[in-house]
């Protein structure tokens, strides 16, 4: 371990974090290597480049001469002409099995006043039934109108992995089958302060947090995400969020639109 921590600790220094050992010689053997774990799983040059962009900068102000809505093909009201054909071509992607889903849901119910994942969360008044279930009622009406079930993605974090697979393992993963629903973790990253240091949650533990919606870029590279939804034909991911409980999953309109841009 010796020559672990040297590696490191000079590391750490490199990057002006050399702080994050100040407690060393006081720490266990176990919370040596707890703590060496996580500096260990911190990417230097990068958090260097975000402290400097976005924590020791000002912000750059933007300007724009025109500001425009994006072009869209309506829902209802006056029939747009496209509107049929992309509807069709949306369709015909979800019954050729090209669409995925994936879905950010590294977040805890905290806020909620709930002890667990906030995809777990009973969300209905009357049926206790949770977001992940209501999700996962949406997926199972698309298989029912195209006959394939999109692979569902679930990214979620350190703090709610082991509790999430263990919601959907213990509900027979809502009927879509263990085969068709991933998860994924994403990185974390040290919380810093607003002199750029890394903060200390307690002597042998960093304070950290999910590396943001971003962060599912990496997340499905480094999970093999990507390579599973190719061998599946998947060309194209819907993303959405736990906590949006209207969100129309795998919406047909909205594949066609995305092919067609």
């Amino acid at each position: 371990m010796t020559n672990r921590f040297e590696r490191l600790s000079a590391l750490a220094r490199e990057f002006g974090q050399e702080h994050v050992f100040r407690f060393w010689d006081t720490l266990s053997g176990t919370a040596q290597e707890q703590l060496l774990d996580q500096v260990e799983s911190i990417d230097f040059p990068l958090m260097q480049r975000l402290i400097r962009d976005w924590v020791m900068s000002e912000p750059a102000e933007e300007h724009f001469k025109v500001i425009e809505p994006v072009d869209m093909i309506p829902r209802g009201g006056v029939p747009h002409p496209e509107h049929a054909q992309a509807l069709a071509a949306g369709e015909a992607a979800l019954r050729d099995g090209q669409v995925g889903l994936f879905l950010v849901a590294g977040g805890q119910g905290t806020r909620l006043g709930f002890d667990g994942p906030k995809g777990a969360y009973p969300i209905g008044p009357l049926t206790g039934k949770s977001i992940f279930e209501y999700h996962a009622e949406k997926i199972l009406d698309v298989y029912r109108r195209y006959g394939k079930v999109p692979p569902w993605y679930i990214m979620v974090s350190d703090a709610n992995a082991e509790a999430t697979q263990d919601f959907f393992s213990t509900r027979d993963y809502f009927g879509l089958g263990e085969e068709n629903v991933r998860f994924l973790q994403q990185r974390m990253v040290p919380c810093v302060d607003e002199q750029g240091h890394f903060i200390l949650e307690g002597p042998s533990c960093l304070a950290m947090n999910p590396n943001g919606h971003g962060g599912c870029l990496p997340a499905m590279v480094e999970n093999g995400i990507l390579d599973d939804a190719r061998l599946r034909g998947v060309q194209w991911l819907s993303f959405f969020q736990v906590d949006n409980w209207a969100v129309r999953v795998a919406d047909p309109l909205r594949w066609a639109v995305v092919a067609q841009c």
